[in-house]
Formats: C-alpha cells, structure tokens, sequence
C-alpha cells in the first residue's frame, strides 16, 4: 500500500500569500527543519504549532499540507484523518502535489473520507501532472485497472515509464511486467528482463520472484 507523504524539506515555490503568512511559515520551518541552535537540536511540534496555524490561517498551501500532516499523524494534536483531509483538500485546491497525493490516497482507500475512485483518480492524475513519482506510479495503476477512471493500458504504460525512469522500482517492475505480457504496448522481452532486474536490484519483490521464476 502506498504510504502518504509527510512532507520532506523542499524548496518553496513563488509566493502568492500575505507576507506574514508567508513569515510564518519560514519560521515554522527553520525551527523545525532547519538548525535551531549551535547544538543542531530543532523544535517540536508543539514548539512550532502557533506558528504553522499562523501560516495555514493566512491561506499557505505549503503550512496547510504541514498542518494536514500533524492531524494525520498526530503531531501535537490528537490523530484525526478526517480532519487531515479536510486541511489537504484545501491545500490541494491550491496546487500542492503532496496534498493531492494525500487526499488521492484517503479517497481510494477511504481513510479520512468516504471510499470514492472517481475523485481518487482526479487527484492522483493533479498530482501525476506536477511530476511527483508516487503519484505517476500509482495513477498508472488505476488506468491499468480501470479504478476511477476508463481502464487504458496504453496510456498505464506511460505513466509507469515516468515513474521508472524517476527510479521508482515498483513503476519498474510493473513497466517490466506489462512488456513482458504485451499489455498496453508492444511485448519484449529484452526491455521486460531490463525493468525488472532493476527493479529487483532496488528490492523489490515482485520483480525478483517473476526473474527467478524465468530462469
């Protein structure tokens, strides 16, 4: 199962809210990320929330994912899926890939949200559309199936090609099973053995299991 995104250091993109939102959030992100003293120690959670709801309340969508997270998981507040994915979607509307990720996940799993494909695939293909490699990977997935949305293994097979060469090894084992099937594109063997010994050499399962069996 995919795990959600929890929000590794990343550079921030062009600015668009209130400068104390935005001096908020850098705040909020240099005590919990960055060196907080000569010591290296950095903030807790509950050091930095005042500052992360200050953010999120002046509309950051980088502080509505980080303040979606800590309800996910229950950072200083208690563990409450519902309202991750509530704080998500709004971070999601305005264009963060994590967030869109996220809220795909709840939506396809029902976690946090009711059980609905159909918005599950509509914003894992945003997040897909912004390059993030999970979401390429897993929206390949549900055109392969037809989860969501019109089963299509042609355009499956794409996806999974971007995933692999971002070095997903699932994305690659699944590109290595679809050319070795002749699913959604021509079969050949030589790049199927190509995918999945590089997918079995980044550990995954699936991919050492068929390369055993095809000895």
């Amino acid at each position: 199962m995919a795990k959600r995104r929890t929000g590794l250091p990343v550079r921030s993109g062009r600015r668009s809210v209130s400068v104390s939102g935005e001096a908020a959030f850098r705040e909020f992100y240099r005590m919990k990320f960055g060196t907080r003293s000569t010591e290296g120690r950095k903030s807790s959670w509950k050091q930095v929330m005042p500052l992360l709801h200050a953010a999120a309340l002046a509309g950051h969508k980088r502080a509505l994912f980080y303040l979606g997270v800590a309800h996910d998981c229950g950072y200083a507040v208690p563990e409450n899926r519902k309202r991750a994915m509530q704080i998500y979607k709004a971070a999601a509307s305005k264009g963060h890939r994590d967030a869109q990720y996220n809220l795909a996940l709840g939506y396809r799993d029902g976690v946090g949200v009711s059980r609905n494909h159909r918005r599950a695939a509509r914003w894992m293909k945003e997040a897909a559309k912004q390059g993030l490699t999970d979401a390429l990977r897993d929206y390949g997935v549900m055109l392969f199936y037809g989860e969501g949305v019109k089963a299509n293994t042609a355009m499956a097979v794409s996806y999974y090609r971007r995933a692999a060469r971002h070095g997903d090894a699932k994305a690659m084992s699944n590109l290595g099973r679809c050319y070795l099937e002749g699913s959604g594109v021509a079969h050949n063997r030589r790049l199927a053995m190509q995918w999945l010994r590089r997918a079995a050499a980044k550990g995954n399962v699936t991919a050492q299991k068929i390369l055993r069996q095809s000895v």
